[in-house]
């Protein structure tokens, strides 16, 4: 039995027999039901054996149980109980629409009827309105239906509500919820390789140009280091390059085999992964095209501004002492081969 289901039958028989046959033996059966509408014939007799034969389910059961609740509504047509058991009825034996049809009329003229706004929910919850629900639960207990009935009935709601959630998110039935896995697959290799070369080429260029530094020299070109990194910077370029439309189009891939087999709920962890992997593959073309960028040369004739190189004007001051001359005041470049610029 499905859970919209349950909510009718759990309605019917919480909402309209107990508050009928409430003074009947707990044991009392059609039987017995039977002999009490034989003996007074009352609409309140009727809709109780009609929602003990409901729930029997059998189709000469449910026959009889629908002539049962007509007549009591052709003699009781302001009993909001009769009117409620048989919208209730036509929930769940006939459409949603038609217990909609039916419900509407009896909240207009008892607007504050439990066995209504229980009804009234049940059919709501029938057609996914869980909010409209919810305030005619609300609306049932401000009229004194009983506080475990209403707590029943709000769980069995959350219950398909959460059923019709995990329903409208879900994937097709045809589509394996493994195959999102294997173009994700593909996306983490092609990371891991791009890392795998990428970081020894980070630390090769770092021990170069700490050399470099410790050397007090440009950083040369010539040393096995230096062209160790220089390799594998450009392998790293390379294959960023060469395979980054290739894994664009996997991750897109795998994003849709995502929310196919997934669902809806994929989308978030579907972002995350998209900036996750676009912050990574921006990192690495950065370092990249930093670690290729050529040194920036002054044009000829400019004036350096040694107030910005602290560096600069540290070692020539440290020169300028070790040969014993006034420290530079200036310096230009020049165009001269071998030389980048003139002191003064």
């Amino acid at each position: 039995m499905s859970r919209p289901v349950a909510v009718v039958v759990l309605a019917l028989s919480i909402a309209l027999v107990a508050p009928v046959v409430a003074s009947a033996a707990p044991d009392a059966d059609v039987t017995t039901l039977r002999d009490r509408v034989a003996r007074d014939g009352s609409p309140r007799s009727r809709i109780a054996l009609a929602a003990a034969l409901s729930k029997r389910g059998g189709k000469a059961d449910v026959d009889e149980a629908r002539a049962l609740l007509a007549d009591a509504v052709r003699d009781a047509p302001d009993d909001d109980v009769v009117a409620s058991a048989r919208c209730g009825f036509l929930a769940q034996h006939d459409t949603a629409a038609a217990a909609r049809t039916c419900i509407d009329p009896v909240l207009a003229a008892h607007p504050d009827s439990g066995p209504a706004h229980l009804i009234a929910a049940t059919i709501a919850g029938l057609e996914h309105g869980f909010l409209e629900a919810d305030m005619h639960l609300d609306r049932a207990e401000q009229a004194g239906m009983p506080y475990h009935t209403i707590f029943l009935m709000r769980m069995q709601l959350d219950a398909a509500d959460d059923e019709a959630r995990a329903a409208r998110s879900a994937g097709p039935s045809w589509l394996p919820k493994e195959w999102a896995l294997v173009p994700l697959g593909i996306v983490s290799l092609w990371f891991c390789w791009c890392l795998l070369i990428a970081v020894p080429a980070w630390l090769l260029s770092g021990l170069t140009g700490w050399r470099a530094r410790r050397a007090r020299a440009p950083r040369s070109r010539g040393g096995v280091l230096a062209r160790l990194g220089g390799v594998a910077i450009w392998l790293v370029g390379g294959t960023i390059a060469a395979t980054l439309p290739l894994a664009a189009i996997v991750l897109l891939g795998a994003g849709v085999c995502g929310v196919l087999a997934h669902g809806l709920t994929a989308s978030g962890d579907l972002l995350w992964s998209g900036l996750l992997a676009a912050a990574t593959v921006g990192g690495i073309v950065v370092m990249v095209r930093r670690s290729l960028a050529p040194p920036r040369q002054l044009d000829p004739g400019a004036r350096v501004d040694l107030d910005a190189r602290p560096e600069l004007r540290r070692l020539l001051d440290e020169i300028a002492g070790q040969i014993g001359v006034a420290p530079a005041v200036a310096v230009f470049v020049t165009a001269a081969p071998g030389t980048q610029a003139s002191i003064y």
